[in-house]
Formats: C-alpha cells, structure tokens, sequence
C-alpha cells in the first residue's frame, strides 16, 4: 500500500465544510450503489461525520461523467453534496488515495462489512470511531491474505459495530461457562453445559480484549459475535453469508 494507510494521519489533512444544505470534502466510502435512472446512480455512502447518507449521482452512468471511474466501493472518497432531506443530491467526488484496492477472495468478506453498515446502523447517525474501524478493516482486507489475519480484522470490526449498536458485553466475566440467549450473553454455570455452544470465561476474557492469537478464542468470538448480528437481524439473514455458504457446497 503506498504511501501513509493511518486513518487519522490521512484524515486529518481534510477539513469537512458544511455550508446550509451542502457538505463539501467529507471522507466516505461506497456501500451500495443502485440504478436510480438511465444516466444516474442512487448511492449509499458511509462518511466520517454524518454517518451513512443516501445520494443521487445524476449523470454517473454517463461515459462523460467525472464519477464514472471514482465511484467504486472500498476505495477512500472525498465527496460533497447538497440537500438537507433523506435523499441528497451529490455534487463532487474525489479520489482520496493511499489505499491500496481489495481483491480476490478478500472481496466477500469486504462485501459483508459492508452489509453490516447498511443492515445495521441507521443514516445520518455519526459515529467516527465506527468510520475508523471499518477503514482499518479494509486496510487488512486489502494488505494482507493469511486467513487469522483476515479473521482478526473481520471480528474487530464485529465487536466494534455491536458496540455501537448498543450490545454490551459484561464488565467482568465469573469463573465458569456462559451461553448466549437470544442476544444476551448468561452465566450457566462452574460446570459446562450438556449442550453448546458455550464459552469459558477465560476465553471470553480475551475476546473483549480483541485478543485472536488462540484458536479457542478466535472460535468463540465469532461463534458469539454472529450469534448477536443474527438476533439483531431478525429473519432476514445477510446475502453475504448466503452466498458465502453457497460456495462453500461447491
């Protein structure tokens, strides 16, 4: 990856101006972009201080257009846009750089950050820490092909997002086994339970210090982690895991 990959060293070289109804040079990120009409584009972004927005981009599909080759998920973006409704109108789009592209099997699991964003955080609901976590997700997406690595990325980002969703995980864990019911994580007990899955205590010690280095622990975060996004989706089931699935019957 060229060049400085620190988010708030790269970040802090850009200075978010908001003016009435329009926000010109906010760090964001593509989530989603659907057709809107024959030359545009409805866009989902995540930005760093407004959270996600939805965006028109009149004119994108365009062979013309300046953001036919800029609006791309998981690439670092300056965009600008007007309007103070549900959906905005955007106006500019700049490539930010300094990041290097995602690629190959690293896709999906990108594509599932995404959907996480988008099935999980309402718009317009800024969290910075939440912008940071993802970037630095990418970053690892992008970098690096050892799975533990990519599995590490993926379960702090997990952790992160929960946390911002509300979940709270205890302070302190007593000696013994926990289970999780529904999205509440319960004591059962000094002994393990007949049934699982169930988490000793040491190990979920170290899965809210984001320490992935024992395969126990790597196991039980996202045993548990998932466990919780799924009772908070409800039945509607993420299509990245869907398709994650499918291929791996093939």
């Amino acid at each position: 990856m060229a060049g400085n990959t620190n988010p708030q060293t790269l970040l802090g070289g850009y200075i978010n101006r908001r003016g009435g109804d329009r926000v010109t040079g906010e760090p964001a990120f593509v989530l989603r972009m659907e057709p809107w009409s024959e030359t545009s584009l409805l866009v989902d972004f995540y930005t760093r201080h407004h959270g996600r927005i939805l965006a028109r981009a009149r004119g994108a599909k365009r062979p013309t257009s300046p953001m036919r080759g800029i609006l791309s998920e998981f690439s670092p973006l300056l965009i600008s846009w007007n309007g103070s409704g549900a959906t905005k109108t955007l106006m500019k789009v700049e490539w930010m750089g300094g990041f290097a592209p995602v690629e190959g099997d690293s896709l999906l699991s990108a594509f599932y950050l995404n959907e996480l964003l988008l099935r999980l955080t309402p718009r317009e609901d800024p969290e910075e820490r939440l912008f940071v976590a993802y970037w630095d997700a990418l970053k690892v997406l992008a970098t690096e092909s050892a799975p533990p690595a990519i599995e590490a990325a993926l379960r702090t980002f997990e952790f992160r997002l929960l946390r911002y969703a509300g979940y709270g995980f205890p302070a302190e864990f007593r000696d013994g086994f926990y289970v999780l019911r529904g999205e509440e994580l319960v004591y059962a007990g000094a002994s393990a339970p007949e049934s699982g899955p169930y988490y000793a205590s040491d190990t979920l010690k170290s899965v809210v210090k984001l320490d992935f280095s024992n395969p126990l622990s790597a196991w039980a975060a996202k045993s548990l982690f998932r466990g919780v996004i799924a009772s908070l989706l409800g039945d509607r089931p993420l299509n990245t895991r869907r398709i994650l699935s499918e291929l791996k019957r093939l």
